[in-house]
């Protein structure tokens, strides 16, 4: 027998102008309620509301104020609302602070059903507060032309002591599942783990990006979130462990910390992120990159203390790292090395090497680097490709063959000594022979200094050939060829 879903009972509508008004409508069920009036809360009028005040299902005509409340054992509950003016939420010591969005589903029960679509239009500052126990946003969604300002709280570790069976003792701060515009962070101080997981970042033109500014955080878990096309992380202290993993946006995602400490276990493991850059950064711990994935990946004067590991990273995509700087892939080699990932370390020792050639080429330093470095990439690609030593040897041998052939036949002006095509392919491999060094394909040509001095090439470049395709096929061995 099938079950039956829960049909959700229509809102009725209601306005109401004052706040005995909006107090008689809360005992309604379900009833949606439209706030015409201002709410200003300020320490004058703080403790009319009491310590619980909750709303739920309404929408704010007006703006709402919650200033200077010096009130650590309030709660505001915001739940299923919409806010069409200014929300400001500053210099309050609460005890917690809630903003809640429950999506609609035919499962819930009818008094979470909220048939509001943009449940954020204007900007919202929450700043300079003081937290006991907790601050939960989830399921905000803004229009484009919204703002987020989220500054200068704090949020205290006290509060497990004070509150011991509340939900702090994992987390004192959420914001989680929401779309969030304009967004900035900065200079708050968070004593407990912040969960920023699974939200969607996005600024409009008018803009810069989102910015992580003067935060300090105990743990963080920034899993899964869509940062949108840039975010600035400047003079943060991470003191716990840091998650930025499962990030998914390979497109357009830039991600920069600049000035940052990572004094716990960092992972960026499993993400996907179209740049990522550090600078001025030190991690104290161990960092993960394993399995992730960046179209840019930059380093520029930072340190690994305890180490770093980039195991599987770009492996399907390897292809951009030749456009990453020397600095960078040098230090994820240095990292794979003091790992002993032996198979990594190989791939990065050669795209280092192939950045310097670059560098060399376009700057033109030596030419005899250059020449040196063209050789290498030719030959065996650094170390890494068997089969392009086996190319290397038939291209160039089979050149210095034919100047051979043709400077014989010109100074001994007998166009004759040009071989058939049989005996110019069996001349041809005892060119090539590495060991019949000193017995020339065609006698008597070692009396012609030219045609001898492109034998003698020839053998170098076979030799040179050979040595290179034994030492790739040597790339696995203990010192890795």
């Amino acid at each position: 027998m099938e079950e039956k879903k829960t049909k959700a009972i229509p809102y009725s509508y209601k306005k109401v102008s004052c706040w005995d008004d909006y107090l008689k409508s809360i005992k309604q069920f379900n009833t949606q309620i439209i706030i015409d009036f201002p709410i200003i809360i300020n320490p004058n009028n703080s403790k009319e509301y009491g310590d619980i005040l909750k709303f739920k299902n309404c929408i704010f005509n007006h703006d709402i104020k919650i200033e200077r409340v010096q009130n650590p054992l309030l709660e505001i509950n915001f739940t299923n609302c919409r806010f069409k003016n200014t929300v400001n939420i500053n210099c309050n010591k609460l005890k917690r602070l809630d903003l809640i969005w429950y999506q609609y589903s035919d499962k819930l029960i009818s008094e979470n059903y909220c048939s509001i679509n943009s449940c954020f239009t204007k900007s919202m500052s929450i700043s300079s507060n003081e937290f006991q126990m907790f601050c939960k946003i989830e399921g905000l969604n803004q229009t484009e032309d919204a703002t987020f300002n989220f500054i200068a709280n704090v949020f205290l570790k006290e509060s497990r002591e004070i509150y011991p069976n509340s939900e702090t003792e994992y987390t004192i701060c959420t914001i989680k599942n929401s779309k969030i515009n304009n967004g900035s962070f900065n200079g708050n101080t968070y004593y407990l783990p912040f969960d920023f997981s699974n939200n969607s970042l996005k600024y409009n033109s008018h803009y810069k990006g989102h910015t992580f500014k003067g935060n300090k955080f105990q743990k963080a878990y920034f899993s899964k979130t869509d940062f949108g096309q840039k975010v600035d992380f400047f003079d943060c202290d991470f003191d716990g462990t840091t998650l930025f993993d499962g990030i998914k946006d390979i497109t357009t995602s830039k991600l920069h910390f600049r000035s940052c400490k990572f004094k716990g276990f960092t992972h960026f493991g499993s993400s996907e992120i179209n740049t990522l850059s550090f600078e001025y950064t030190l991690f104290e711990r161990n960092v993960s990159f394993n399995n992730a994935n960046f179209n840019l990946l930059k380093f520029h004067e930072m340190r690994f203390e305890k180490g770093a590991f980039f195991d599987n990273i770009n492996k399907n995509n390897s292809q951009v790292i030749e456009n990453w700087n020397r600095t960078t892939l040098r230090e994820i080699k240095r990292e794979l090395a003091n790992s002993h990932n032996q198979i990594d370390y190989l791939r990065f020792k050669s795209y280092e090497l192939n950045a310097y050639k670059n560098e060399v080429d376009t700057n033109k330093i030596s030419w005899k680097d250059s020449l040196i470095l063209y050789f290498n990439k030719e030959s065996n690609n650094f170390g890494l490709d068997w089969t392009k030593g086996i190319t290397f040897i038939f291209r160039w041998s089979f050149l210095f063959y034919v100047l051979y052939i043709l400077s014989y036949s010109a100074f001994a002006e007998d166009i004759n000594c040009i071989p058939k095509i049989d005996n110019f392919l069996v001349n041809y491999l005892k060119f090539i022979n590495p060991f019949s060094f000193l017995k020339l394909p065609i006698e008597d040509s070692e009396n012609y200094s030219l045609s001898f001095s492109f034998f003698l090439l020839g053998k170098i470049f076979v030799s040179y050939g050979i040595y290179q395709m034994v030492q790739a096929f040597r790339k696995f061995g203990v010192n890795g060829g």
